[in-house]
């Protein structure tokens, strides 16, 4: 059966709100910071299962469509849901 995040990665819900998950929220400025330093969306991927990152709680994997989702998501500058992660 398909599973999909119903929240981004990086974000967490408590008490009703929307947040930063620390440590997400450092692996997303981490993923960034890669992509302008010139690393490829696979490497960065193998980067952060190395790093034991997980993307999602049944997996460890990472692919370079779960990074490109990350660097595509425009919530990581913040909105009215959603805090800044980014910027």
């Amino acid at each position: 059966m398909a599973w999909q995040r119903t929240i981004p990665f990086g974000y967490q819900m408590r008490q009703g709100k929307i947040e930063c998950s620390p440590a997400d929220a450092d692996t997303v400025r981490d993923i960034f910071a890669r992509y302008l330093q010139g690393e490829s969306l696979q490497y960065i991927a193998t980067a952060m299962a190395a790093q034991g990152s997980r993307y999602h709680e049944r997996t460890m994997c990472w692919n370079k469509n779960m990074v490109k989702r990350v660097l595509e998501n425009s919530r990581y500058l913040g909105d009215e849901r959603y805090p800044r992660v980014i910027g």
